[in-house]
């Protein structure tokens, strides 16, 4: 079967689409209060009109990610408070909220009422992550704190993004966090060691106060120790080099 043209198409994000379809204009679009009464609970309805009058309704129910639950208890344990912000109906929201264990919900939100959650949460003092891979999330990962997409989502959400996950799932997703964790602690670890060089050896070496050879040494030490920490990123430690060194020499260390 042969599909008809569209014209006059026009889509408006979080509300629907519609277009004249021979000649007559087609509605598809979300629900109003008065749209919901005799569906089940859980189902986001697509309400479908032809000339303004009511002619059918669609009704969906997205299928669950079945690692969200674990990974929502694992960031819960790591001290993050987790919320879903939605554009499905409250029944959807509260539904998946509570199959997941997320903390709230916030339900029927306009790709611009989800940046404006955000933006309240920000300045409520809250530093915000949000995981998107939707057109309708690019607004939102653009507010957030830190934004995380999917790398199978829209192109739009992958450039928003600051961080992709490589692997369209949220098993990874606490990983992620902890390593941004740990990455910006040793940052500033390695700021605060190299302007601590900075600040005392050379000068205390320029005014006579130490031998040029003991500020030369510093900032060997200086770079060893950014090189080092660095380095614990990719899960090298510095005890357990030590130690295999000594024993190269024939020393038993403990």
């Amino acid at each position: 079967m042969s599909l008809l043209p569209i014209r006059d198409f026009h889509a408006e994000p979080g509300w629907g689409v519609e277009g004249l379809v021979a000649d007559r204009r087609i509605r598809v679009r979300t629900p109003i209060a008065a749209d919901m009464v005799g569906f089940p609970s859980g189902m986001t309805i697509a309400v479908i009109e032809v000339d303004g009058v009511q002619q059918g309704w669609i009704a969906l129910r997205d299928q669950l990610r079945p690692e969200a639950p674990a990974t929502v208890d694992r960031l819960k344990k790591a001290g993050y408070q987790v919320f879903l912000v939605t554009g499905d109906q409250p029944s959807v929201a509260e539904l998946v909220a509570r199959e997941t264990g997320c903390d709230a919900w916030f339900a029927r939100q306009s790709p611009l009422e989800k940046a404006e959650t955000v933006h309240k949460m920000q300045q409520a003092g809250h530093r915000v992550a949000f995981v998107g891979d939707g057109i309708n999330d690019a607004t939102t990962l653009i507010q957030s704190n830190l934004a995380i997409a999917l790398a199978q989502g829209a192109d739009i959400a992958v450039e928003a993004g600051h961080l992709t996950l490589s692997r369209s799932n949220l098993t990874t997703l606490p990983e992620a966090l902890a390593l941004a964790k740990k990455t910006s602690r040793v940052i500033r670890q390695n700021l605060f060691w190299a302007l601590g060089y900075n600040v005392i050896a050379i000068p205390a070496a320029a005014v006579g106060l130490v031998e040029p050879v003991v500020a030369a040494g510093a900032m060997v030490l200086s770079s060893a120790f950014v090189l080092g920490n660095s380095l614990t990123l990719l899960g090298w430690s510095p005890r357990a080099y030590i130690i295999r060194t000594a024993q190269i020499a024939g020393f038993s260390l403990s």
